[in-house]
This record gives C-alpha cells, structure tokens and sequence, in this order.
C-alpha cells in the first residue's frame, strides 16, 4: 500500500524533533523534575527508531509512536506544575542576576535621555518598585512562553495518537502476507 502523505509529514516531524531534543539533552534545564532527563534518554532513540519505521509502514512502528506519545502527554500533565514552579523560582535568579543590571541601565538611559530633551527638568531615577515590576512582567512573560511550547508539543503529541489510530491510517500499516 502507499504511504500517505500525512504519515510521511508525521514521520519526518517526530524523527527531526527527536533528533533536536537529543542534541538539546546533553544540555539539561534546571527547570525540568530529574526524571525527564532519563525519561528523555530512553523515549528518544525510541522515537527515531519508530519514525524511520513509520516511513516504512510497519504497524508496530504506529503502535510505538502511539504509546510513546501518550507517555509524552503523560510527562507533561505530570511535570507541568512542578516546571512552572521551578520556572518562577529559576527565572527570579536568572532576572536578578542577569536581567536587573541590564533593565536598570535602559531605564536609567532612558531618563537620561529625558533629562536632555527637557533641559533640567529634572527627571526622577527609576524607583525600585519599577525595577521590580518590570522583573515580575519579564518572568510572567517567561512562564507564559515556556507553557506555550508545553502546550504545542502536547498538542502535537495528542495529534500523533489521533492520527495513528484512525482506521484509515491504520489500513496503511496492515501488513500483506
């Protein structure tokens, strides 16, 4: 039988992406539980093996694609809370270290800037109220961004099992004797 398209698209989606997240795991995130890195080590190469089998029409290789992404979306159900928990804490570090210096001398510059335009009006330095709530929108706008791409790989993920186990799809991977 003939491969159909949206297997082909599928495939080469899920064998791309694990081939990413592989170079990707050799640098782990502070924000992830430490059973995603292991969780990761062995679904990975799965995934690989599963998407070149995919291309191939072998049936096992949709079952396994369906299971690994039920495991994904599991992953993610799970580890959500404790990922946007982590994130705050970690994002907090990271802005006070690395992105308060760098807010601070914009806002300062800026008024500096002000201060010239209006000739000694004598513009206020930014308080540290300002500072802080720009902080605090930087890492709203931070745990936002990483739910969003939670979301599209769940999304994704939730895509690969509807698509595997339509009966149409399945009548491509039935193997002729």
């Amino acid at each position: 039988m003939k491969r159909s398209k949206g297997v082909t698209i599928f495939s080469w989606l899920i064998l791309v992406r694990s081939i990413f997240a592989i170079i990707g795991i050799q640098n782990p995130r502070p924000l992830n539980p430490p059973f995603v890195f292991f969780f990761s080590i062995v679904i990975l190469p799965l995934s690989i093996v599963a998407a070149i089998n995919l291309l191939r029409l072998k049936n096992w290789a949709r079952t396994g694609v369906i299971i690994i992404a039920i495991l994904v979306v599991a992953k993610h159900a799970v580890t959500i809370p404790y990922v946007m928990s982590k994130s705050r804490e970690y994002l907090s570090e990271k802005y006070e270290v690395e992105v308060k210096p760098q807010i601070e001398e914009l806002l300062r510059g800026q008024q500096e800037t002000e201060e010239g335009e209006e000739a000694g009006e004598g513009a206020e330095q930014p308080s540290d109220e300002d500072i802080e709530r720009s902080i605090q929108a930087a890492i709203i706008i931070g745990q936002l961004i990483l739910a969003v791409l939670i979301l599209v790989s769940a999304v994704f993920n939730i895509g690969v099992i509807y698509f595997f186990t339509r009966p149409i799809v399945k009548e491509q991977f039935k193997e002729i004797v």
